[in-house]
């Protein structure tokens, strides 16, 4: 605040907006820029973290007429490890064989409660809030399935069922 005399000695105060403007943006880009969502609630199921214990590959040849192979990996004859840790102020971490790959944001897109045997909730997270790096999977009490980790798909007619356990 500057205090200015005007010629007939009258005392102005005069505020400059732009101490104030440019830190409310600041703010309000990081703010609105680096949205998570807190696990609460139902989705607290998720906080933890879980090891890979399998992985069960589908493939066929994109015929119709095809039949699906069936293959699995086991962790206990993989030379690797992998787990993901989800973190209750709102973050994933991504581990291999202990030593973390990346950690991201997480914002749900969609989670809904379903009856799956051991699966209670379907969730859809946007890694980083970016619509294009989705983390989709079923979980219950125990048990975590993902498709995209640690395994990807490698074509249009191969499927991935990654399973994970609670430490």
């Amino acid at each position: 605040m500057t205090r200015i005399i005007t010629p007939s000695n009258e005392i102005v105060y005069h505020c400059s907006m732009n101490k104030f403007i440019v830190p409310f943006f600041v703010f309000s880009f990081i703010t609105l820029s680096c949205k998570k969502d807190k696990l609460t609630g139902y989705t607290e199921i998720l906080a933890g973290k879980w090891n890979w214990i399998n992985t069960q590959k589908v493939t066929n040849t994109c015929a119709a007429d095809s039949l699906w192979n069936i293959s699995y990996l086991d962790s206990a004859t993989a030379d690797n490890r992998f787990s993901l840790e989800f973190i209750k102020k709102g973050k994933v971490y991504f581990y291999h064989n202990g030593g973390l790959l990346w950690k991201d944001r997480i914002v749900f897109d969609t989670y809904k409660e379903i009856d799956s045997g051991s699966y209670q909730y379907e969730f859809v997270i946007r890694l980083n809030n970016k619509k294009n790096d989705l983390l989709k999977g079923l979980v219950g009490a125990d048990s975590l399935q993902v498709p995209d980790f640690p395994l990807d798909v490698d074509g249009d007619c191969d499927l991935r069922y990654n399973y994970f356990v609670r430490e």
